[in-house]
């Protein structure tokens, strides 16, 4: 089984490994955090490179630059970052009995997806932290809280989103060392999480010691278009005909899913459901990129493996390939006026270029200094 995880995740770095010499990325945020860092290491003096604060990916990035690497090598470790995901992935899923066939499957519908492919394959702060995330879902899953709540902290410390996510883990964590009348554990893992306070205490302190940091700028949407946007981005993360498929898969099946329901009341289950429905309901206040859904990705991959462990679907596997095709041919049912702030959409059939695609081409034209404005300073050298 350990040589089956080993070949599976490097047949993964084979398939990443070209996509990390393309450039940073097309997100104008990874400039922002590139030029912050660097500046902190040429000059001693830091600044935010937007709220709420990303304090740990902009020093690792301004750290690379610093010691002469470039995108290649900060791409390159997010490549492994990735790696260790899948791999935690696949031992959540051991350690809940999933048989190996669903494992593969199911992981695969995260290892596959266009928009995990392009945080593992470009220099963005999401990879960095859903792979502490992970690494806390695993040591939670071997009753090992004091690693636990330490890496879930760190998740919070790379971003602020992951304090939803985390919440189940550590209200379980907290409740059971009170349970059990184990005072000073419950206060030192209390005194862990609250260190994570620390990573956002630039962003106070340059907004004038405030937490005007942590408003953040939401469109001004009606409760229809948000709930329009909720829905439409949950179905981009999969792809129209995978989202589909899957969708159809649950409500055929679901007769014989009903049987291992229960098992989503487990107590080292309902955390895991519970921080999806959490992570959920934060992108439901703030729909706006499609990336912030990845840790929602990691869970349902998981809680998709516990629901399908009694069933033999034929047709399964073929939908981790469908979801990567969509990065490269997508199908849609909405044609938007813009990509993330649409105002109007229409309605229609149309079949275009995939994520992976268009991203691959605006990091190449952001790269030859043209297309989107990027921060000035930023250089293509080094490794």
């Amino acid at each position: 089984m350990a040589r089956l995880y080993k070949y599976y995740c490097f047949l993964i770095f084979i398939l990443y490994f070209p996509l990390i010499f393309i450039g940073y990325g097309a997100d104008i945020d990874t400039y922002g955090m590139l030029y912050y860092g660097k500046q902190f290491f040429e000059t001693g003096e830091y600044t935010i490179s937007r709220p709420p604060g990303y304090i740990i990916y902009e020093l690792w990035l301004g750290l690379i630059h610093y010691l002469g690497g470039g995108f290649i090598t900060s791409n390159f470790f997010n490549l492994l970052f990735s790696i260790v995901i899948i791999k935690q992935c696949f031992n959540c899923l051991n350690r809940f009995n999933v048989p190996q066939q669903i494992q593969l499957i199911v992981v695969s519908i995260l290892a596959l997806n266009p928009y995990f492919i392009i945080s593992g394959t470009t220099s963005m702060d999401y990879q960095l932290g859903l792979m502490f995330f992970a690494l806390g879902a695993n040591f939670f899953q071997r009753r090992i809280y004091f690693r636990s709540s330490f890496l879930f902290m760190l998740s919070i410390g790379v971003r602020l989103q992951y304090i939803f996510t985390v919440f189940p883990f550590a209200l379980y964590i907290f409740l059971l060392k009170v349970l059990n009348k184990q005072w000073l554990k419950t206060l030192g893992i209390a005194l862990i999480f609250l260190l994570s306070i620390v990573f956002y205490i630039p962003s106070y302190i340059q907004y004038n010691h405030t937490f005007g940091f942590l408003v953040a700028y939401v469109p001004d949407w009606n409760l229809f278009e948000v709930l329009a946007r909720f829905i439409y981005k949950n179905v981009l993360l999969f792809g129209l005909v995978p989202f589909l498929a899957i969708s159809s898969i649950l409500v055929i099946y679901f007769k014989k899913i009903r049987i291992v329901l229960p098992i989503l009341f487990h107590q080292q289950v309902f955390p895991f459901v519970f921080a999806s429905i959490f992570s959920q309901i934060v992108y439901f206040v703030y729909p706006v990129e499609v990336s912030y859904l990845l840790s929602f990705l990691y869970l349902f991959t998981i809680i998709l493996g516990l629901l399908l462990c009694k069933v033999q679907i034929k047709i399964l596997p073929i939908i981790p390939i469908l979801i990567f095709i969509s990065g490269i041919i997508k199908v849609d049912f909405l044609k938007p006026d813009k990509i993330n702030d649409a105002q109007n959409a229409t309605f229609g059939l149309y079949i275009e270029e995939g994520i992976l695609i268009k991203n691959s081409k605006e990091t190449m034209t952001i790269k030859n200094g043209i297309g989107k404005p990027v921060y000035d300073k930023v250089k293509y050298k080094g490794w």
